[in-house]
């Protein structure tokens, strides 16, 4: 039981208590509203990169139509041949 002369202290105590009570689950609130927010960010930055890194159809034909390696001696030398069938 509270004495008369603390019943003021007690009952700023408890306001003070209450408030940073409030001011706590604020702060958590706005934590995960910023986490889930970088979230979203980072999920639509994936998904523009994952874009802009798929080749188009017309890239990959132009990379199929460009050998990577140096043709052999046997496509060497029909290339040969078509070149002079063709002259």
């Amino acid at each position: 039981m509270t004495s008369p002369l603390n019943k003021p202290n007690k009952d700023n105590a408890t306001k003070y208590i209450n408030r940073a009570n409030s001011l706590t689950k604020k702060l958590q609130k706005m934590d995960e509203d910023r986490k889930h927010h970088q979230l979203e960010q980072m999920s639509k930055d994936l998904n523009e990169l994952k874009n802009l890194l798929k080749p188009t159809y017309a890239q990959i034909m132009t990379n199929t139509a460009v050998p990577h390696t140096k043709p052999t001696m046997n496509e060497a030398k029909c290339e040969e041949a078509e070149r002079a069938k063709a002259e």
